[in-house]
């Protein structure tokens, strides 16, 4: 069965390849896959990014957590009645939209999942 999710984050990526904001050598070992209902991305084995009902998100370091924040970053929780999901930010759509700031955020997310 095909996830949706797993399908947008295929076409996003896609997205920011052919705006060329996004470099596909630089992305060559990116694995997107099924995520509790969802989808994630994953690079070298790190997940960086996840896809599900309550948006798109990405894991930062809190120097970039703090300043998703102050620009319209929400923080990420699967379900009404659990825990915050620590170092991951619901991005803003109007970021996502932009595709030159979203590789932007998710450089940083690399380079924070990269060197964690």
């Amino acid at each position: 069965m095909s996830n949706i999710y797993v399908t947008k984050l295929n076409s996003l990526f896609e997205k920011l390849f052919s705006d060329n904001v996004l470099s596909r050598k630089q992305f060559n070992k990116l694995q997107i896959k099924n995520f509790f209902g969802g989808g994630a991305a994953y690079i070298q084995n790190h997940i960086f990014m996840t896809l599900t009902k309550v948006g798109l998100a990405l894991k930062l370091s809190d120097d970039d957590l703090q300043n998703i924040m102050k620009i319209g970053g929400k923080e990420l929780r699967y379900f009404a009645k659990v825990h915050i999901k620590k170092q991951y930010s619901i991005i803003p759509n109007n970021i996502i939209s932009s595709s030159k700031e979203f590789s932007n955020w998710i450089r940083k997310s690399l380079n924070f999942v990269l060197t964690d």
